[in-house]
């Protein structure tokens, strides 16, 4: 699997790990629980030439540190928001697998849409 690795530090101290792979609009692929970044190999590689892809562990999961603290989806999210920020990403693409589409609705909750670091998007219905 070609990109690299990185990782960012939440507000509460935690270490997350992430893989990445290409350039372009990111897209950020969120796993499920007991999962990891490297679930989504095949999608690192086969999205690189379209978009900048980044997988990241969550807490407690892959290469991440796991506390002993913050494991409710509303952490998780929280996490997911300290992640974009840290990254600086903007214009981002989301893809949630399992736990990872609660997180996302979590961020969507807790931080409303104009939250999302995007400028495409819409909470209008699409055809």
């Amino acid at each position: 699997m070609g990109g690299h690795h990185g990782e960012v530090t939440t507000n509460d101290g935690v270490r997350l790990r992430y893989l990445e792979a290409g350039s372009g609009q990111p897209l950020v692929l969120v796993h499920g629980w007991s999962q990891a970044a490297e679930l989504f190999r095949y999608q690192l590689d086969g999205l690189s030439d379209r978009y900048s892809v980044i997988a990241y562990d969550q807490r407690g999961h892959g290469a991440s540190d796991t506390p002993a603290f913050g494991y409710r989806i509303a952490r998780l999210a929280k996490d997911l928001h300290d992640f974009l920020v840290a990254l600086d990403l903007h214009d981002v693409a989301v893809l949630g697998h399992s736990l990872g589409c609660s997180v996302l609705w979590a961020y969507w909750d807790l931080f409303g849409p104009s939250a999302w670091p995007s400028s495409s998007w819409s909470t209008s219905r699409r055809s």
